[in-house]
């Protein structure tokens, strides 16, 4: 073969490598940060995220994070320092910290310990490579979850919060149900659609806040738990109210410290991690002296609804 044929030959293969090693690269952009997602396995595509759909940009510049999905985990070898584990929907997620400063995750089934999907990350998350494996039902989950963790830590730093609350939407204004699990948040905003006219269902599960330019705004986002909510939408806070399981029905405002302790719980943290954890708290900070923060003892009914209204429209 000539020198030129075998450069030539070279160039082929090696363009054949780089379309195996990333198939696929997707932009998205959630709350006005823009993400990339990298496929190079083939056997996951925008298929498995398509709550991700109505987020999809044609082009922009990734300001968030790059997540590249990687078709074996030969490169991710480092165990890691442990930090912590915790159990979410009966999933153990480990937590490790790696020497570059950046973190391991690992989301297991504890009934098949030997089985798990892992993240590597940089130490600001705005970098991630992951390895799915073991059934789909998991694959899907660690992918789903993986995102959220690289999207609410990257932008941190962004006076940006992933909330766990339902959020109703009522002339263009966002308001926002907080509680533990059980609560009754989703209930509420039911309660919301059923009697107060003109409302709808902008998120019910993980909406993104942002405060800009001193004013706190709630986004739909591509995580809404079980009721399929997915909107790109924006709209100003309205109002934050966190939800309390009582048999009469009674609204109290939180200032400071309260409104504060009332918001905190709904934003998952690193408290291991300064950079993170004091970002977060400074935002918490910021909200709660921004938006009209209540405490709402209630019961499941109409009533509940109309009092929580009338006060925050106020």
């Amino acid at each position: 073969m000539s020198r030129k044929k075998t450069i030539f030959a070279t160039i082929y293969h090696l363009c054949l490598f780089i379309n195996i090693l990333i198939l696929e690269t997707l932009l998205y952009c959630v709350a006005e940060h823009t993400l990339e997602i990298s496929l190079q396995d083939p056997q996951i595509t925008e298929e498995w995220i398509p709550s991700f759909s109505p987020f999809k940009i044609a082009n922009g510049v990734k300001d968030l994070f790059s997540l590249t999905i990687l078709s074996n985990e030969a490169t991710l070898t480092e165990e890691g320092s442990f930090v912590t584990e915790f159990n979410v929907d009966g999933m153990l997620f480990q937590v490790y910290r790696l020497s570059n400063n950046g973190y391991r995750y690992k989301i297991s089934n504890p009934k098949e310990p030997e089985t798990w999907c892992s993240l590597f990350t940089n130490e600001d998350f705005s970098e991630g490579k992951a390895f799915l494996k073991g059934a789909n039902w998991l694959k899907h989950y660690s992918l789903n979850n993986f995102l959220m963790l690289m999207y609410g830590f990257s932008s941190a730093t962004k006076e940006t919060l992933l909330f766990h609350s339902s959020v109703i939407e009522k002339d263009n204004k966002g308001y926002l149900f907080l509680g533990k699990s059980g609560t009754g948040k989703s209930t509420h905003s039911r309660l919301w659609l059923e009697n107060i006219p003109d409302t709808s269902l902008l998120n019910d599960d993980n909406p993104v806040i942002r405060i800009i330019d001193g004013k706190a705004f709630v986004y739909g986002s591509p995580w809404s738990g079980k009721t399929p909510c997915y909107k790109n939408r924006k709209v100003e806070i309205g109002g934050i109210v966190r939800l309390k399981q009582y048999p009469a029905n009674i609204i109290e405002r939180q200032t400071g410290v309260k409104a504060y302790a009332a918001l905190l719980p709904s934003i998952s943290n690193m408290i291991w991690d300064k950079r993170v954890s004091h970002s977060i708290s400074d935002t918490i900070s910021s909200l709660a002296s921004i938006c009209q923060v209540f405490q709402l003892q209630c019961l499941p009914n109409a009533e509940a609804a109309e009092l929580c209204f009338n006060t925050l429209s106020k």
